[in-house]
């Protein structure tokens, strides 16, 4: 297998999506690269924010990791509630 720089393959995709097309696989790693993204906009606009001394409001309901979990569905990365 080629080096992961060379290649932009995304090895945890690849072994989560295993026995899907690699044609699915490719998109789910180009999702995840525009997720992540994303993530770096939205901390980069957060601290700008905080430099300029703009505040942002406490939220009411509290994120709680523990609740939650990831999946794949229909080649998809999926974040929703743990089934109890």
């Amino acid at each position: 297998m080629k080096n992961n720089k060379e290649s932009n393959e995304i090895a945890f995709i690849r072994e989560l999506m295993a026995g899907k097309t690699e044609e699915e696989i490719q998109e789910a790693e180009e999702n995840f690269r525009n997720y992540l993204m994303l993530v770096k906009r939205i901390a980069l606009r957060v601290e700008e924010d905080e430099k300029l001394g703009i505040s942002r409001p406490e939220t009411t309901t509290k994120f709680n990791e523990d609740d939650y979990e990831m999946t794949f569905e229909n080649g998809k990365l999926v974040l929703g509630p743990k089934e109890k």
